[in-house]
């Protein structure tokens, strides 16, 4: 998941944001385990004069950096270090990729943050950079992307390839490749024009906001958007998986699910298209778990969700707050919202390392994937997204457990805060025996209901 330091930061204190709630913040990485996570540093914070070689490690930005790695370690989670988004530009430079590299050798050797797994030069770099295609040449006219030779970035991610081989750092750190936004047809033909390029030797990444499948006839009604219509999301996903090769790394990066905002950007998820609580509700907290389930069965390796939690960005007063966490702020007591617990237990569910495949023959509106333990142990997932309760037949031979997510299985808030008992943030833990066959006695799941079934053992 996107994981940054900027609740530490004095914009978030400036609307009191204390120790207390860096504690509560802390412990929840904690709790949920993430197996990776994304972080955004830009050069500024290390490298305030802007001259390219004098650095600062001690400057109050990287302190709090340190700290949220510092935690992110004791997650457990493996770490991305991005060098966007508020210095893409001044990674445009010419040599600009050594001060990265610097950056990573300095965590690495000095600090010895040895969980700095991925090093991205850039965030969404399609907004800068300029294929000279004839579909960047529509977009462009469309008023999407950048300008520069899109030889300049392979140039830089070569360098920075052999920069990182150079230093001794390849082995433990990938260089991030891609990362694009919008729209699909842009991501699939930048994976198709880096693959060639840098083969097995980089990590492939995009981003994915598009919404659920459900509601594309509404979200793209338009004339500007009805253009950019993505495919079914596992035709998407499996495209991009055939533009790499089966041997790459896929990750994203970046997803969540669209909504409209104030400013119009999807990107920024505060409400529905009637005004309404949109990454709030059971309904995206349902196509979230959608989204991981298909792209993980079709070919993704890894995904990372934006964001942990709500919170002010890098003194971002103008945005206001990011409302896309996975909890809100603190004038909303930090509540999490109902995709913490589905997401909490789809991380659980699929560990790092664990082969995944996509169940098939499901009943409509039923998605399922199956993960296979580093000690042989069996993970099942099933989703129903439809309105109606479904029954599946699994025929495994294996004595199971099982654990329900589900709208009336959240904890209830109280109606005195004051009085609460218990804080409603530990994921949900609730795993019962199945006592039945369940190929003879098929699995109920009712509406919205994500249910997981393990080995007992």
């Amino acid at each position: 998941m996107q994981a940054d330091c900027y609740i530490y930061d004095d914009v978030n204190r400036q609307f009191g944001v204390d120790e207390a709630d860096h504690a509560r913040w802390e412990r929840r990485l904690k709790r949920l385990r993430p197996g990776l996570a994304r972080i955004f540093l830009p050069t500024s914070e290390f490298n305030p004069s802007g001259d390219g070689k004098t650095y600062d490690w001690n400057t109050i930005e990287l302190q709090r950096q340190y700290r949220n790695l510092a935690v992110l370690r004791d997650a457990g989670a493996r770490v991305n270090l991005c060098l966007g988004p508020w210095t893409n530009k001044r990674m445009t430079e010419p040599g600009s990729e050594q001060l990265a590299v610097d950056l990573v050798e300095h965590l690495l050797n000095d600090c010895g943050f040895d969980h700095i797994g991925w090093l991205s030069l850039f965030n969404e770099p399609d907004a800068i950079y300029a294929p000279d295609t004839p579909l960047n040449a529509d977009l462009k006219a469309r008023g999407f992307g950048g300008g520069l030779p899109f030889g300049d970035y392979l140039e830089k991610h070569h360098a920075a390839l052999a920069l990182l081989q150079a230093r001794g750092l390849g082995k433990q750190v990938r260089l991030v490749v891609g990362d694009m936004a919008w729209p699909p047809a842009r991501r699939l033909e930048w994976l198709r024009l880096l693959a060639p390029e840098f083969g097995p030797d980089a990590s492939y990444s995009f981003h994915h906001y598009a919404p659920d499948e459900e509601s594309f006839d509404h979200f793209f009604a338009v004339p500007e958007s009805r253009p950019f219509r993505p495919p079914p999301l596992a035709d998407e996903v499996r495209g991009y998986r055939a533009a790499v090769g089966p041997d790459a790394e896929l990750i994203c990066w970046e997803f969540n699910q669209a909504g409209w905002s104030i400013g119009g950007s999807a990107a920024f998820m505060g409400v529905g298209a009637h005004g309404e609580d949109h990454v709030g509700s059971f309904a995206t907290a349902v196509a979230h778990a959608r989204k991981v389930l298909t792209m993980l069965g079709h070919g993704v390796d890894a995904l990372s969700h934006w964001c942990v939690g709500d919170m002010f960005y890098r003194s971002g007063l103008k945005q206001g707050v990011m409302y896309c966490g996975l909890w809100r702020y603190r004038w909303e007591s930090w509540v999490p919202r109902p995709v913490y617990f589905y997401y909490a237990a789809l991380i659980d569910a699929f560990r790092p390392g664990n082969p995944v495949h996509a169940l098939a023959g499901l009943p409509a509106k039923t998605a399922g994937l199956a993960a296979r333990g580093t000690d042989g142990s069996m993970t099942i997932a099933l989703l129903n997204h439809g309105s109606e309760t479904v029954h599946v037949s699994l025929a495994v031979a294996a004595s199971l457990r099982r654990l329900r997510i589900s709208p009336d299985r959240l904890p209830r808030r109280p109606d005195v805060l004051d009085r609460e008992t218990v804080t409603g943030e530990t994921p949900l833990a609730d795993w019962q025996a199945v006592e039945a066959d369940t190929a003879t006695h098929p699995v109920q799941i009712d509406p919205q209901e994500l249910t997981l079934l393990r080995d007992r053992a």
